[in-house]
This record gives C-alpha cells, sequence and structure tokens, in this order.
C-alpha cells in the first residue's frame, strides 16, 4: 500500500529494513522514516500485532507506543464498524493479501472521523510474509461530502416525484431525445414509450400546436435569448384535455463563426388544477365585485403605499370620480387632507398587523362631511408580512342622531330600572314576611284547632252544669267559669283569624254604610281628646266582605290609634275605590279593590318595630294591656278575605293602617236574618250527632238532650249510615266535618240520597270550602265555630222542649247555633229552589 501513497521505490527503499523487523522492534532509522511520513502509518508482526505506530498515528489517538502495540488499536475503532474492520483484516492476514478497509477512528477529543486504511504484506526473498506495513488515510470530508449528494439525489428525485415535474433532453446534432417518466406522464404516454417528434406534436391540441412550434423555433434563433416558455394543451388519445406549461432553454456553441444549438433541457409541468383555480379565482373575484357592489358600504383594498388597490361602485357615489380612476391613487388624493390626516395613523397601525375600528368626518359629494365608522383589516402574506389592509367604511351619520336622541330615553329607562330593582327589594322582603307570617299561621292555626276541641266539652259541661245548678253561689262561680272561657273562645277566635282558618260569612256590603254606622261606636271609643274624620265617597262599590268581622276589625285599628295618641289627636278614616292599573301593589292579586285606610297623628313606630307589627303576640303595650293579636287578626281577615294588609309608620308623625278590600261583583244587600223554627209537632225532634271525638261529641250531646232534642250518637260517619240503614229516621244531622275516613259533606251526601231534604249542620273549627257540588248535596252545609254554649242555641221565641218538627221540604239548622261559615247567599244559590226561606 505504501505504493499507492508513494511509489515504488520508497517501499524497496523500506522493505529491507521492514522485512528484518521483528520482536526485538524496529531500527531507530526506520521509526524514524515512519515519524516522517505525511501519513499516519504503522508496521505490524506477521500476525497482525502492532510493533510500531508513527508520530501522526500518536498524535490523532493521544498515546503511546506502547499503548496502541499489539492490540492497543483496537478500541479506537466505532463500534459499528470494529467487527467488519476485524474480519477483513483477518482474512488478508490468511491469505497473505493486501487489504483495504474504510472504518471510523476515535480522536483523542472524542471526536470521530472516517479513514481508509491499507495493509500490505512484506516478504522476504523466499516468499515469507514477516511484517505488514499500514496506513491511513483520512477520507472523512469525502464521505460527508457523498452523503451530502447522495441525500440531495434523493430529494431532487423525491420532489421532482411529488411534484410531477417532468424534464426532457434534446441534442439537436445527434437528434437524441430523452424524456423523464414525469415529463411522459404529463403528456399521457406510457413510462416505456419511446418519444419522437411526431409523437410529440400529435399530443398536443390542433389549436396550440402552431404556437407551441412558432415558440420552440423562436427558442432556437441564434439571434435570440434561447428562452423558451409555453402554455397549450395537450389532448389525449381518450378525448382528455390537460393544460401543461413548459419552460427551457437552448444552448449555443461557435462552430465556424457561426452560432449553432448543440442542446436544448426544460420542464413540463401539469398545471390543469391550476387553470382550474385560476378560471374559479377569476370568477369569484367577479362576483365578490358583484357583491362588494350591491352593499350599502365603502369597501377597499389599501397596498404598504397608502394607495387604492380596489374600490367598490359606492365610492363613486361618495367622491365625483369613477372607479376605475380611484384604483392606483394615493388615498389622500381621494378623501381630502384633512380626512387623511386623521386616517394615516390608522392606516400606518394596520399596516403593523393591527386591526382597527375609529369614526371621524369624510366628505361625501359636494355636500357637508358625514360621520362614518372605518374598521382597517390587515391582509397577512404567506410570508408573514402584512401586504395591505382591507378597509370597510360605514355611514353612521343617522346612528349618531339616533345616539343623541336615545340618550334622554336611556336617562328615563335607567331611572325606572332602579324604580323597578327598588320595588323588586321590597317585593322580595314582602315575600319573606309572608312565608314567616304563614308558617306562624299554620302553627298558630293548628294549636287554636286543638284548643277549640278543648274548650267545647268544657264550656258544654258548664252550660248544662249551670242549667242544672240553682244555688247563687255556683251559679256565680259557673258563670265566672264560663266568662273565662268566653275569653278563651275569643282568643281563639283571634288566632284564628291571624291563621286565616275562622269561618266567614262574605257577602256583598256597602263601605259608606258600614263607616257610616260604626262613627258613633268609634266616637265613643275613642273618647273626646281625640278627633275622628271620616272621608268616604257615598258611590263606593260594594266590597266582598264579612261584615262582622271587617267592623272588628276597624275597630281594633281604631283603638290601636287611640292607645298611640295619649295626648290626643286625629283618626281619619277614608276609602276609594282603585281601578286594576292602580292596584298593582306587591302580594296583591290582579283585580279592582277598594282601599281603605286608618290614619292616626300619633307616636308612630320605628323600622324595627313595623317589621314585627302584625306577629302575633307581638305588643309595645305594658303587661295586661293587649294580646298582641289585634293586628295579627287584620292581616289574617285580609289575606282570608283575598286583600292584603299594610302599615306605614315614622316616628313621631304616625301611622296608616290600609286594608285592600276585592270588590263584590253583586250589589250590596242587608244581613239576612234567620227564622225561628215553624210549630208543628209536639214530638221533640231526634238529632243524629256524629264525631270522632268522645269529648266533642258528649259534650253536644248532653247541650242538645239539655234543650230538649232526642240525641243519636255516632263515633264515625260509617257507623252513621249503619244506624241509618237500620232503619233510624233522624230530623237533622249535626256532624264533624274533618273525621277519619269519610269526611261530614261525605256522609250528609250520602244521607241526602236515602233521606231528601233532611237538615245538616257541619260543626268544625276550621275553615271548610265545600265545592257546589257539595253544597247541593249536603243541602245545608253550615259551620259553627265550637266551643259554644247552648242556652243561646234555640230560637228566641222557643222554649226548652217546645221545638216542632219543620216541613220536610224547608232546609234550614233546626239548631239555631250561631253560624259562622259559609255565607249564607252561597248555601242559598246552593240549595234546591225553594228550599231555603226568604
Amino acid at each position: 500500500m505504501i505504493l499507492g501513497e508513494f511509489g515504488g521505490t520508497m517501499t524497496e527503499r523500506l522493505h529491507p529494513a521492514i522485512t528484518g523487523a521483528g520482536q526485538d522492534g524496529l531500527e531507530p532509522a526506520l521509526q524514524t522514516i515512519l515519524d516522517a511520513l505525511p501519513t499516519m502509518a504503522f508496521i505490524t508482526d506477521a500476525e497482525g500485532a502492532v510493533l510500531y505506530a508513527n508520530r501522526l498515528c500518536r498524535d490523532y489517538a493521544g498515546l503511546s507506543v506502547e499503548a496502541l502495540a499489539g492490540e492497543g488499536w483496537k478500541p479506537l475503532v466505532h463500534p459499528h464498524d470494529r467487527e467488519r474492520a476485524e474480519t477483513a483484516w483477518a482474512a488478508g492476514l490468511a491469505l497473505g493479501a493486501p487489504v483495504e478497509i474504510e472504518y471510523r477512528l476515535r480522536r483523542a477529543d472524542g471526536a470521530e472521523r472516517w479513514f481508509r486504511g491499507r495493509l500490505a504484506p512484506q516478504a522476504d526473498s523466499n516468499g515469507n510474509v514477516g511484517s505488514w506495513l499500514g496506513t491511513l488515510s483520512d477520507i472523512h470530508d469525502l464521505k460527508i461530502a457523498e452523503a451530502k449528494a447522495r441525500e440531495a439525489e434523493a430529494w431532487r428525485r423525491l420532489a421532482q416525484e411529488a411534484s410531477g415535474v417532468g424534464t426532457f433532453d434534446w441534442n439537436p446534432i445527434t437528434q437524441e431525445l430523452r424524456w423523464s417518466a414525469e415529463c411522459k406522464t404529463v403528456f399521457g404516454f406510457p413510462s416505456e414509450a419511446e418519444i419522437t417528434d411526431g409523437l410529440f406534436l400529435s399530443r398536443l391540441h390542433p389549436e396550440d400546436r402552431p404556437l407551441v412550434v412558432e415558440r420552440i423555433e423562436r427558442a432556437f434563433d441564434p439571434a435570440g435569448s434561447g428562452e423558451y416558455r409555453s402554455q397549450h394543451r395537450s389532448l389525449w388519445p381518450d378525448g382528455t384535455i390537460r393544460w401543461i406549461e413548459a419552460r427551457g432553454g437552448v444552448s449555443f456553441e461557435e462552430v465556424d463563426g457561426q452560432r449553432r444549438a448543440v442542446h436544448f433541457i426544460g420542464t413540463v409541468l401539469d398545471i390543469t388544477e391550476a387553470k382550474r383555480i385560476e378560471e374559479t379565482l377569476a370568477r369569484q373575484r367577479q362576483e365578490l365585485q358583484m357583491l362588494t357592489d350591491a352593499l350599502p358600504v365603502l369597501i377597499s383594498y389599501i397596498d404598504a403605499d397608502h394607495r387604492y388597490q380596489f374600490v367598490n361602485k359606492v365610492y363613486e357615489s361618495w367622491f365625483p370620480r369613477r372607479r376605475e380612476e380611484v384604483i392606483g391613487r394615493p388615498v389622500r388624493d381621494i378623501i381630502g387632507e384633512a380626512a387623511y390626516a386623521l386616517a394615516a395613523p390608522h392606516i400606518d397601525a394596520a399596516l403593523r398587523g393591527e386591526r382597527i375600528r375609529f369614526e371621524q368626518l369624510m366628505p361625501y359629494a359636494d355636500t357637508e362631511p358625514r360621520h362614518i365608522e372605518v374598521e382597517y383589516v390587515p391582509r397577512v402574506g404567506v410570508d408573514g408580512n402584512v401586504e395591505g389592509i382591507y378597509g370597510l367604511v360605514q355611514d353612521i351619520t343617522a346612528r349618531k342622531a339616533s345616539e343623541a336622541a336615545l340618550q334622554d330615553i336611556n336617562d328615563v329607562l335607567e331611572h325606572r330600572v332602579a324604580n323597578a330593582i327598588t320595588e323588586r327589594e321590597q317585593a322580595e322582603e314582602a315575600l319573606r314576611q309572608a312565608q314567616k307570617m304563614e308558617a306562624i299561621g299554620q302553627l298558630t292555626g293548628g294549636i287554636a284547632h286543638d284548643f277549640n276541641n278543648l274548650l267545647t266539652p268544657i264550656v258544654g259541661g258548664l252550660d248544662v252544669i249551670r242549667r242544672r245548678v240553682t244555688d247563687e253561689r255556683s251559679q256565680r262561680l259557673i258563670e265566672g267559669a264560663l266568662q273565662s272561657a268566653e275569653r278563651a273562645t275569643t282568643l281563639v277566635q283571634r288566632l284564628l283569624a291571624f291563621a286565616r282558618r275562622q269561618t266567614l260569612q262574605p257577602r256583598a256590603v256597602s263601605a259608606a254604610g258600614l263607616l257610616q254606622g260604626m262613627q258613633e261606636l268609634i266616637d265613643r271609643s275613642l273618647g273626646p281628646t281625640i278627633e275622628v274624620l271620616v272621608d268616604v265617597p257615598v258611590d263606593l262599590p260594594p266590597v266582598l266582605v264579612d261584615p262582622n268581622q271587617l267592623e272588628l276589625a276597624l275597630l281594633n285599628l281604631a283603638v290601636n290609634a287611640r292607645d298611640a295618641m295619649p295626648e290626643g289627636g286625629r283618626l281619619t278614616i277614608s276609602a276609594q275605590a282603585l281601578p286594576a292599573s292602580d292596584c298593582r301593589v306587591p302580594g296583591l292579586s290582579p283585580g279592582t279593590y277598594v282601599r281603605l285606610s286608618v290614619t292616626d297623628t300619633g307616636e308612630g313606630m320605628d323600622e324595627a318595630t313595623l317589621k314585627r307589627a302584625v306577629e302575633p303576640f307581638f305588643s309595645t303595650k305594658g303587661t295586661g294591656k293587649g294580646t298582641g293579636l289585634g293586628l295579627s287578626m287584620v292581616h289574617g281577615l285580609a289575606a282570608q278575605l283575598g286583600g292584603l294588609f299594610k302599615l306605614s309608620s315614622r316616628v313621631g308623625e304616625g301611622t296608616m293602617a290600609v286594608l285592600w278590600l276585592p270588590v263584590a261583583e253583586t250589589p250590596a244587600q242587608s244581613q239576612i236574618s234567620r227564622e225561628d223554627v215553624a210549630p208543628g209537632s209536639s214530638q221533640p225532634a231526634m238529632i243524629l250527632v256524629v264525631d270522632d271525638e268522645e269529648l266533642v261529641r258528649q259534650s253536644v250531646e248532653e247541650g242538645l238532650q239539655e234543650l230538649g232534642y232526642r240525641v243519636v250518637p255516632a263515633n264515625s260517619a260509617e257507623k252513621a249510615l249503619e244506624l241509618v240503614r237500620a232503619g233510624l229516621r233522624p230530623d237533622a244531622l249535626v256532624t264533624d266535618h274533618m273525621m277519619p275516613g269519610m269526611s261530614g259533606a261525605q256522609l250528609a251526601s250520602e244521607l241526602r240520597r236515602c233521606l231528601p231534604g233532611l237538615p245538616v249542620l257541619l260543626i268544625t273549627g276550621l275553615r271548610l270550602n265545600p265545592s257546589p257540588a257539595q253544597v247541593r248535596r249536603a243541602c245545608c252545609p253550615c259551620q259553627a265555630v265550637p266551643p259554644r254554649r247552648y242556652g243561646g242555641a234555640a230560637s228566641g221565641d222557643a222554649d226548652k222542649g217546645q221545638h216542632r218538627r219543620a216541613a220536610p221540604n224547608v232546609c234550614q239548622c233546626r239548631l239555631e247555633c250561631r253560624v259562622r261559615g259559609i255565607d249564607v247567599g252561597h248555601v242559598r244559590r246552593s240549595c234546591p229552589p225553594g228550599a231555603y226561606p226568604n
């Protein structure tokens, strides 16, 4: 291998010294020669063990001769190349033939480079190999260049295949024509086809063939540039038409003083899709122009030099120029210096990539400038740089005028919204208060009902004992107990009124007549230090109320006002009819109402007291001076009637209590009097008494027997039905309404089927609202509020034991209990014609 590097003479000169090398090492002269060589060289023994490596080898590896001796060189070989290098070296040693290997070696700094290693056997005159001479040539840069060339060629082929670009090469002198496979594909030829001039011309569209030939001839003109460019159609045998773009050039040489074409090379590309896209874009541009011309806004495209490159037709109506006169002109020349001074900074900002929106004045034809809203949108190119901006200009002159007009409306609306929010907050507070009062009312009503049931046997028993005891002291004690029980009954009635569970007899009542009739009573109740003013129009519509309960509520309000004016003052009672549009009060159902107000000039209440004023048992009076149920009863009465009760007050200014009462649909009527029982047979009437509570049933039974009636008791509706079906024929039915199983109304309905015209008295301490059908079936559904005394139960003109049977066609309560339930008018409307006496 030294022959390849330095020539045969050097090998011949080194041969005697090399072949004489042995186990004792090399002669110093030979080491000096090897160190002087300009390439890396080493000597091995016959078995391939390194004996000596020259200076360049040692410097490259950074190792001494001793470290490289033997097989110390092997770790320097790249792991991927080591096995291949050892195999080739072993084969050379075995055959005694020269070896050439390419592999990578690690340098002292850790870098690795490619080397071409050559090993040449050194034989003596007998042909015996005594040693090997090796050299290492650095081919790293060559390897890198080759790799890059291969990569570039691979990329070129890949790009050509991917892009579909074909190449052609024609030698006019030899007439040799070469087409790439891609070139044949573009013209629709198979890859194995042999292309000739005639075959090429046959694939040109007949209409384009003369043009192509003319341009090729122009390219071959020695006086020209030799450039060839053409876009033409190719017509395939199946009728397919493809658009082709061809580019190339002709090379010329001077021959005998003349330029002669010697080479024609070029490329071809199928641009059918590009042509289709171009046609589509042209059509879209036309459609875009039509669309932008139809829009009532100014649309433009401005380039980086502030020049219009596109405008729609609306520009012609704004400026006295045709569209063609605007395109290409600076923005300044079109819109004027003043408007441009305002717009220019925004154009620059948009050209920096910002999306801009602003308002300004701009000239309009020959009239006054108009307000416009401008939006600039940057157009970004494929390189990421802004190429220009789209401009959209809208005339907002009319909108500006409307905004000024709307500002006043907005101010009004804001004021209304603020008021609406305040009203909503007040309504929410009222709802919370109503929910709290409802919860208290449910609890209070349940307690009052149970207390009623306890009072019934107490009052009934005391009443029976009072009738049977004759001594004065016992009568006095019993009367005191009865009075206490009556006070307890009144307290229960107030609790039930607050809980909206008291029994009412609502009917159409003249509010003006009721207030005028109460004025004298109120005057006496309030005393001479308080002036009472009643301001009530005589033409007020009738209200649907229970007159007794309304009188009691007004008296309660008047007494409360008196207590709030210890030094005297004025009490004003007024009323007015309100149409539905004026009755939009939180908590009040839609409808027409009479607004009844009671106003005093007393001490008034603070906010905390006002919030709790209608709570049951809440009172600001001293111990023993009030139950705290007066306002609660008024509140419950208003709610039960379908109206509303409101209090307003200020400390030191007085208090106003307002009642909204529903207007009645029928004219006002006087209170219907109850008639005495018609006299008839002297036989005592038989009463069927039904109640599931034994104490209440016994009390009613004792009371009726005390009045001279015959009583048949039953502890359930089912038991009462059994008695009737067994032959019992009572003259009247007295029954509790709320019982387990069948209710009192259902029992009355069943008995009316077999005993038509049977008078029925429903007794309950709770409010009862039977349906009209239930009323008709029960005939006379009355509600008596227990407890009660039986001394006044009979007719005022009838004595004990003198009750007679009423005519069977008359529906009335033979027992003249104080009825507190469904109004008499409702009972009469629900009964059969002629069944209720006038």
